[in-house]
């Protein structure tokens, strides 16, 4: 009886290289599918974080202006400053608004001045500790909103979006100053151009401003509303 060594069998070379590269091909479809994902997560959590900021800042803006105050400041010089002014060389808004909590019981006033600017890119909010002084001083500067293109302000006065708040004191046919500078407009109109969110277009109305009054019948500024007719008309 003859016996016969057990013959040995292994992987040939191109089983070899058809293994490593069905490993391959499984493991970057694994990666690929795994970044893939991550990116997924990390685009849904950047615009999370922004329209977060973008909320935000709409509810600060509103709390602003709902809690806006007929009082109007003076500056260094002594000089009154209206109570809302879009007319101020370092913001766009300037106001002085009541509700400043004050739970430490400090001694200060619960009114505050207010300014929004846009500032290159970003939309800031700046508040002050005292009302009548140089409007540098004690100025604390947050940062509201990034991304922001541009930044337009109307004002609603007699159904008429005007581009310019105060008025003239010749427009508003009053010679007395105090009443003057302490005068509001019906409502407010923002449109903010953010980078990711395009136009966003909010009107707020004042205090004493029933919204549905604030807004009903009212017209664009002569150069707006022509633009506005354009587009409609696409011509």
């Amino acid at each position: 009886m003859s016996s016969h060594a057990p013959s040995e069998h292994g992987f040939t070379l191109l089983e070899v290289l058809v293994a490593i590269t069905i490993t391959s091909i499984i493991g970057i479809a694994l990666w690929q599918t795994l970044h893939s994902t991550l990116n997924t997560r990390d685009h849904v959590d950047r615009v999370s974080k922004e329209f977060l900021q973008l909320q935000r800042t709409m509810t600060v803006m509103e709390r602003d202006f709902l809690q806006i105050v007929h009082r109007p400041t003076r500056d260094r010089y002594g000089e009154l400053t209206p109570a809302l002014t879009g007319e101020h060389p370092s913001f766009d808004i300037l106001l002085t608004r009541q509700g400043w909590r004050n739970p430490l019981g400090s001694r200060r006033s619960n009114l505050q001045r207010v300014g929004w600017a846009l500032v290159g890119s970003q939309l800031t909010r700046t508040d002050w500790v005292t009302l009548d002084q140089g409007q540098e001083d004690n100025a604390v500067e947050v940062i509201q909103l990034d991304n922001v293109h541009s930044l337009q302000v109307d004002w609603l006065v007699d159904e008429q979006w005007q581009n310019q708040w105060p008025q003239h004191k010749s427009q508003q046919g009053t010679e007395n100053l105090q009443h003057h500078y302490g005068a509001l407009p019906r409502a407010v109109r923002i449109v903010i151009e953010h980078e990711r969110f395009g136009k966003i277009d909010r009107i707020f109305a004042m205090p004493d401003t029933l919204p549905i009054q604030a807004f009903k019948n009212a017209s664009l500024p002569d150069d707006r509303k022509g633009m506005a007719e354009k587009a409609q008309t696409g011509s």
